[in-house]
């Protein structure tokens, strides 16, 4: 059962997520407090860390840190200019489902030109910093492109994202396994002292 409750405006906490794709399954950990977010991407078995990235939305900066070689650089977080806002269809549909105990409405974002329509189950949770992430995020992943695209979307949170073909071919879904309130610690939101900037000139082998 998700620790879900009133959280408010101002959540400071974390939430699980398991991403599953035809080839490969990833657990992500998101951890919030106030302008900062930090992101722990591990492998399927969930023991080893691949990737780590760093979210100041105060600075709008994203740092992307590479543990096992000790490294870490900044991103670019300019939207790539591939569709308009034209090219999405947006359908907020009547269908519902319980997630969790927490019951979920299915809106559908579908684009022809890429050969996608993606269903976000969403339901009502107030999390201020989730629109001001995806803003950032939204060149590194597909759903958070066509999720920006969806109106009158404050106060909702999806805790289920199906990716699928215009053929019904499921490429990839997202799904929220725990929330938790919790107090997380400033160090989780510094580089440590031991890693180097990675150069636009090296490559991590």
């Amino acid at each position: 059962m998700l620790a879900v409750a009133s959280f408010g405006q101002e959540f400071e906490g974390s939430i699980a997520f398991v991403k599953k794709s035809y080839y490969d399954t990833t657990h992500l950990n998101y951890y919030i407090k106030n302008n900062r977010i930090r992101i722990d991407k591990y492998n399927r078995q969930g023991g080893q860390l691949i990737e780590t990235l760093l979210v100041n939305l105060e600075k709008e900066t994203v740092t992307a840190l590479h543990p096992e070689k000790k490294l870490y650089r900044p991103l670019s977080v300019a939207p790539e200019c591939q569709t308009s806002k034209s090219d999405y269809e947006v359908k907020k549909t009547g269908n519902f489902r319980r997630i969790n105990g927490h019951k979920c409405y299915q809106w559908r974002v579908r684009n022809e030109k890429l050969n996608t329509e993606i269903a976000y189950w969403v339901t009502k949770i107030q999390f201020d910093f989730y629109d001001d992430l995806l803003k950032l995020l939204q060149r590194t992943e597909r759903t958070y492109r066509f999720y920006m695209q969806i109106p009158d979307k404050d106060g909702y949170f999806p805790m289920l994202t199906v990716e699928r073909t215009l053929l019904r071919d499921e490429r990839e879904r997202l799904e929220v396994k725990n929330i938790a309130r919790d107090k997380i610690s400033e160090s989780l939101f510094k580089i440590p002292d031991d890693f180097t900037e990675l150069l636009f000139s090296q490559k991590i082998q």
